[in-house]
């Protein structure tokens, strides 16, 4: 997005608390202060001043937005924009929040602590947030979730993502064996589990057919003894955290991507767009997953991809099948995925979107009475 905002932002701020310590940090971005200097520090031990450090963190980003001559504030998650309602309501612009996720699951729990990620406020803080502040949803899901929290419907945009897309559909030579690709974070709601167990039923129906999965997460060691436990050892490429080039070269070879997309059972999670799957389809590679969260919004059951009902394994397992016995029906949808990824998610129609919502925004101001929901999700 920054990329395709290019010189429209004309301050870029980040967050030193969400940055390792010691990382290289771009000379075009401005960080809030992690906490306070020494000398605000004794200040305060000295009774000099009564600011705490989240009220100097509030003061520092309003007064770097008021002088960067921003017309609009273009805020990334959701739990963040929380964090400094106090400044968007001294701020006379519009600001725009982009929800992704995790940021609307309210009762969200960590994969491996188990505890609950979002304070016990945080609704609130959600539902109090200034007049002035619109909603991105990055899916049907996600605008379903914010108004659950009664947020007004006229102030929440949907927007599509823009993935690359190859010239034209991959398709594999006759001698080449159909390889089965799950590329994600290995956690509950992208089901890596139960892609392993619906995989080792149809692995035998197949030989030479091998599932690779790439990603790492809080599932990983369990994941690692279900594979020796079904003993499908041999048939099942573990990857790890793989970079961007990687995770092309894995997709190149695929001749299915799949995942077993539901409800997380610790997480409570599920995807709420799914930009793995979109990928997948921009090299023309058919999907099987769970109809969960927002991939219904993309993904249509036997016409660009197959969707089955979270947790029913054999379900995955019988379309998995289906496909690899099938080269006719891969390259079907595959060029069904492939042609919805070239109509309506590329890069530039992302910035189509984010620019008339920016537009829009700019002329409403706080007012959403005057605006009707305007952007609608391109099937």
């Amino acid at each position: 997005m920054r990329r395709m905002l290019g010189e429209r932002i004309v301050v870029n701020i980040d967050d030193l608390r969400n940055t390792a310590r010691g990382a290289i940090l771009p000379n075009d971005t401005q960080y809030v202060p992690r906490k306070m200097s020494r000398m605000m520090r004794a200040m305060r031990a000295a009774r000099l001043t009564r600011k705490t450090s989240e009220k100097l963190r509030s003061d520092w980003m309003l007064q770097t937005i008021s002088q960067s001559n921003a017309s609009v504030v273009f805020v990334h998650f959701l739990d963040y924009a929380t964090q400094f309602n106090d400044v968007w309501r001294r701020l006379s612009i519009p600001v725009v929040v982009h929800c992704h996720g995790y940021d609307v699951h309210w009762d969200v729990r960590h994969m491996v602590k188990k505890r609950i990620v979002h304070s016990a406020c945080y609704t609130d803080r959600v539902r109090s947030l200034a007049e002035n502040v619109w909603f991105i949803a990055n899916s049907s899901f996600t605008k379903r979730q914010l108004q659950d929290l009664d947020i007004n419907p006229n102030k929440i945009f949907l927007k599509r993502f823009g993935v690359p897309v190859s010239e034209k559909p991959r398709s594999l030579s006759e001698q080449e064996r159909p390889q089965v690709l799950f590329l994600g974070r290995l956690v509950d709601f992208k089901g890596p589990l139960e892609t392993t167990r619906a995989f080792s039923q149809i692995a035998s129906n197949h030989p030479g057919t091998s599932l690779d999965i790439a990603g790492d997460g809080g599932l990983a060691a369990e994941l690692d003894d279900l594979i020796r436990e079904l003993k499908v050892d041999s048939r099942i490429n573990r990857h790890g955290t793989v970079s961007p080039d990687r995770g092309t070269e894995l997709r190149r070879r695929a001749a299915i991507f799949t995942a077993h997309n539901q409800k997380g059972a610790i997480t409570g999670q599920e995807e709420a767009f799914g930009v793995s799957l979109l990928e997948a389809m921009g090299e023309g590679i058919p999907v099987v997953t769970g109809r969960s969260g927002g991939i219904p919004d993309f993904i249509k059951h036997g016409e660009n991809g197959l969707l089955f009902e979270p947790g029913d394994i054999d379900a995955h397992a019988g379309m998995l099948d289906d496909l690899l016995s099938s080269k006719h029906g891969r390259e079907s949808l595959g060029l069904a995925a492939w042609e919805t990824v070239r109509d309506n998610y590329q890069s530039h129609h992302e910035l189509a979107d984010m620019n008339s919502i920016f537009q829009q925004v700019s002329q409403l101001g706080s007012c959403p009475t005057l605006c009707e929901p305007v952007l609608q999700r391109v099937a």
